[in-house]
């Protein structure tokens, strides 16, 4: 019984990073947080993906090229958040820096995005498959994972495990999405 109220804990913790955003329809649905609005401010031009020019090196500037792997169903949404150095920040309502969220384009098909940054320095990411699309955190059912990829365990994961050093151009970061439900049937479908 213990286990299971640390458990539901550690999953509260991890959904209540998820702030609620309209569904993504077709495209890419950004959240900027008002002192990032600066260096990610929009490309009418492209709706797709309005950042995809700081990663394709068309811009000046830092960036993060975020690949989030492992996504095992073919439907719903794919979030990423970005925070900062701040570990009392990381996961922290409405604290991220930003929020993508775009539509899964496939089982086993990788979901790429570009994160503007403001400078060089310490950063964190959660990335979270939304199967159903509801804006709501499952962690029972649904996909996580942070930058670094730990395993999950049965808490709050620690900035100290997600964070990374991101350099003057384009960092690579890639995430592979731990889905609980489906490990834990894994595991009991080889004893």
């Amino acid at each position: 019984m213990r286990v299971k109220k640390t458990f539901m804990r550690a999953c509260a913790a991890v959904g209540a990073a998820v702030v609620a955003a309209p569904a993504a329809a077709a495209s890419l649905d950004y959240t900027v947080r008002e002192d990032m609005r600066d260096v990610a401010a929009v490309d009418p031009a492209v709706p797709e993906d309005p950042f995809h020019a700081r990663c394709d090196g068309d811009a000046d500037g830092p960036a993060l090229r975020v690949t989030v792997r492992g996504i095992l169903m073919d439907e719903g949404n794919v979030r990423v958040q970005l925070y900062n150095h701040v570990p009392e920040e990381f996961l922290a309502k409405g604290k991220s820096l930003m929020r993508v969220t775009t539509p899964v384009r496939g089982a086993d098909t990788p979901v790429v995005v570009c994160l503007p940054l403001k400078g060089p320095g310490t950063y964190a990411i959660l990335a979270y498959h939304d199967r159903d699309a509801d804006n709501k955190a499952d962690a029972l059912k649904e996909g996580f994972a942070i930058s670094n990829n730990p395993r999950l365990k049965l808490r709050k994961p620690r900035h100290d495990e997600a964070a990374f050093e991101a350099g003057e151009g384009v960092t690579d970061v890639d995430i592979t999405l731990q889905y609980l439900l489906q490990r834990s049937s894994r595991n009991k479908s080889r004893r």
